[in-house]
């Protein structure tokens, strides 16, 4: 109990810490080339870390016409950009040969952090991990204590909260002749407090959404305890496409996946608890005029809703800021909690 007394301490340390928010911006305070694949990495003031890798046409169409194509070179890429190992072990091999196909690829890196006022905040990914880990470690001890039948504050308790921090990734691929592949990434470092209906989702300027090529999973850990025994297990399942919904605001065009997060179950001696939620969505569409040079702003959003959805059938919205932004998610009539990360696209026919 002292240890986990110890671990609870170091929470509300971590809590209390401030955390300086800025405006978004994409001014680039670091920029480098980095890795075998040259790719061009900027970090901004939200430290989003974005990078840019342009396809070698020549080694490319070399490869192809030798049989000698490798996706371990793909893979190697997209863990590069950004993209984290689980989510490109994941990958289907047609969506590799995209990859290994395409014009250009952008990734975009962000951690989020929220309090309990769901204000939301970007940190730096050592300040998110050294955190999470922190508040992990603290529900891994309450699991181990629970399973033996104390009496602790459980993680679904209404009268704590704690800080919830989350990653990010979206990756911008332009696939040739003014087609691009919209994909976004996100995995909850530590789970919220509030589950419900989330969404997860992406909107562009000037462009299209092409039907059926909408796709999207879920997965997370489970761990059950049953009168002082521990088990592990795994669940992964595809995004039902009865939960894709577009929408449109102007000239932004989107769509995003609803989805549910699982509720931690407690009782006596029998406890589940869900963790590690990972979650992916995608799809392609075309800019408006494709034999033009163009400019484009696009982002990938993930939305939490920690209060109530709307009584009727959940669907989405698309919100446009003045900043030249845009988020889109799950329509909500309490608080919610929006997790974007843009990109500024020039698109060269």
């Amino acid at each position: 109990m002292k240890k986990f007394l110890s671990i609870v301490l170091s929470i509300l340390m971590v809590a209390s810490l401030s955390f300086s928010a800025f405006a978004a911006s994409s001014e680039a305070v670091v920029k480098t080339t980095s890795g075998k694949f040259g790719i061009t990495e900027m970090i901004d003031k939200n430290y989003r870390v974005i990078r840019t890798f342009k396809r070698d046409e020549v080694n490319n169409n070399i490869q192809a016409r030798l049989g000698k194509i490798d996706y371990s070179e793909t893979k190697a890429m997209l863990l590069e950009l950004g993209m984290e190992q689980d989510f490109i072990d994941k990958l289907s091999l047609d969506s590799l040969e995209t990859y290994r196909r395409s014009k250009q690829l952008i990734g975009i890196t962000s951690y989020t952090k929220s309090d309990a006022d769901h204000n939301v905040e970007y940190v730096e990914e050592d300040v998110a991990l050294a955190a999470s880990a922190i508040i992990n470690e603290a529900q891994q001890e309450r699991i181990k204590l629970l399973a033996n039948g104390d009496k602790v504050v459980q993680t679904r308790a209404q009268d704590t909260y704690e800080d919830s921090y989350m990653r990010v990734f979206y990756l911008v691929t332009h696939l040739g002749d003014g087609e691009y592949k919209y994909s976004t990434d996100a995995r909850w470092l530590t789970m919220p407090m509030f589950r419900g209906k989330d969404s997860i989702g992406s909107c562009a300027q000037n462009g299209t959404v092409t039907p059926g090529t909408q796709y999207g999973w879920y997965e997370y850990d489970v761990t059950h305890t049953n009168f002082g025994r521990i088990t592990y297990s795994y669940y992964n399942a595809d995004i039902s496409s009865s939960n894709y919904k577009n929408a449109v605001n102007g000239n932004w065009y989107g769509s995003a996946a609803i989805i549910d997060l699982p509720n931690d179950i407690f009782a006596d001696y029998t406890n589940t608890v869900y963790t590690n939620y990972k979650v992916h969505f995608e799809y392609t569409g075309y800019v408006n005029y494709p034999e033009l040079v163009s400019h484009f702003n696009t982002s990938g959003t993930y939305l939490h809703s920690t209060l109530h959805i709307e009584l009727t059938a959940p669907s989405v919205s698309l919100n446009i800021f003045g900043n030249g932004s845009a988020s889109i998610g799950i329509r909500v009539t309490g608080f919610k909690e929006i997790r974007s990360v843009e990109l500024a696209i020039t698109y060269r026919p």
